[in-house]
């Protein structure tokens, strides 16, 4: 079987081809594509032992349409793995084009292309549960769509494109929402590694909103378990719920690391305002993913361990870079 990832220098692209990769599943083969060649082993780059395992090209969605639809063309993968997206929330609201020219319109002249072709068995959509807006209660696929920034309505568009091809050209997609995904080889302006690198480096953390707003997190380990059960049990044109249902607010994360790190929360955090659009909870039911086998094992103690242990292995790199996102066209 072969495998094709859009967005494979993702983070979550890159602990999808290293989860396989150490789970030794020989039967695949795995093509991918992304607008950026990682170069720094630190980000958890393609760790090989296989070999011909893993073929990568350098594509860019928006600027290289036809390259990537060639390389389709030529490779005629079974299932493909969508992680292509401009992601950070709060710089949504600075570029809302960009986000949605990656989001949506170019997407959907990919999907031009592939709804018409024979060869695709499953296309792996990486949705996100903004597109719900905050939610008072658990919620279940069903849970109609209240997206509150750019960002979560340039994802929600391009579900609701993907659920009209489905419904009317039969298109194998599957949708995917995971909850907060963290673990090794993360971008240090997420909460975790930041949180990590912040303390390491004795600089303050910023807590929007006091750090009330709760989320799940879940290793990138039991997201990547979860992506595979979708693959090879889930049914198309439904919606998976990758979560642990296990809520943190976002001050208990950062004490959780304070006490493994053996520092003072009060001594690296300081309250500012909330971003507008901010969410206060996404707290979804995992149980359609669970009746297909699959369930979350690895809890955020062992992951933040992990985590640390990444940083603290490669902090002589890690210290040079920042910890706050940049955008980049």
């Amino acid at each position: 079987m072969k495998i094709f990832i859009i967005g494979s220098n993702s983070f979550m692209g890159l602990s999808l081809i290293n989860f396989i990769q150490r789970k030794n599943f020989s039967n695949l083969d795995i093509v991918g594509v992304s607008r950026h060649n990682e170069n720094d082993p630190a980000f958890n780059i393609y760790r090989l032992k296989k070999k011909n395992f893993f073929k990568f090209f350098k594509v860019d969605l928006n600027k290289d349409l036809n390259k990537l639809i060639s390389i389709l063309k030529k490779e005629k993968p079974n299932v493909i793995y969508n992680f292509a997206a401009q992601s950070i929330v709060q710089n949504s609201w600075v570029s809302p084009t960009d986000w949605y020219m990656t989001n949506l319109i170019s997407n959907i002249k990919l999907l031009d292309y592939l709804k018409n072709v024979d060869y695709l068995e499953k296309y792996i959509q990486s949705s996100t549960p903004e597109v719900y807006g905050s939610t008072s209660k658990k919620i279940k696929e069903s849970f109609s769509y209240f997206p509150s920034t750019p960002y979560a309505s340039s994802k929600a568009s391009v579900d609701m494109y993907l659920k009209n091809l489905f419904d009317n050209y039969k298109f194998p997609v599957l949708f995917t929402r995971a909850s907060n995904i963290y673990g090794p080889g993360q971008k240090l302006y997420k909460l975790i590694p930041k949180t990590i690198m912040s303390i390491m480096l004795k600089k303050k953390i910023r807590l929007d909103g006091g750090g009330l707003s709760k989320r799940s997190f879940i290793y990138s380990d039991d997201v990547s378990a979860a992506l595979l059960k979708v693959k090879n049990r889930g049914n198309l044109g439904e919606i998976y719920h990758i979560t642990n249902e296990k809520m943190y607010s976002i001050k208990q994360i950062v004490k959780i690391i304070c006490k493994d790190m053996n520092v003072n929360i009060e001594d690296f955090v300081k309250t500012v305002s909330d971003r507008p659009g901010k969410d206060f909870s996404y707290d979804m039911s995992s149980k359609k993913l669970r009746n297909i086998g699959w369930k979350s094992n690895l809890d955020i103690f062992y992951g933040v361990e992990k985590t640390k242990n990444w940083i603290l292995e490669n902090f002589t790199k890690l210290k040079d870079f920042e910890l706050i996102y940049n955008h980049k066209k």
